[in-house]
């Protein structure tokens, strides 16, 4: 199967915004690029299903995935969400 990309002006600000970013080694855009809101608006996982929210919380806490799975522990535990709660207020 192949996959065929066409070219537009929406893909190729993607592209240079990717290729941006891995030059940099970071984010190489700044809050007021108008790709952000493409980006939340179709790569958002709002309204995950739950085999996607599964096949998505898999990858996330793999054990291969360095301290991500830590990290997201930390963030989901009680501590985690009251220090989010203090970040936040």
């Amino acid at each position: 199967m192949a996959f065929v990309v066409v070219e537009t002006a929406l893909v190729r600000r993607l592209i240079e915004s990717m290729q941006d970013g891995l030059t940099s080694g970071g984010v190489a855009r700044k809050g007021g690029w108008n790709g952000w809101q493409f980006c939340n608006d179709h790569l958002g996982i709002y309204e995950s299903g739950r085999q996607e929210a599964r096949v998505i919380r898999q990858a996330l806490l793999k054990p291969t995935s360095g301290f991500r799975k830590e990290v997201l522990g930390l963030l989901i535990s009680p501590s985690g969400r009251e220090l989010w709660t203090e970040e936040t207020s």
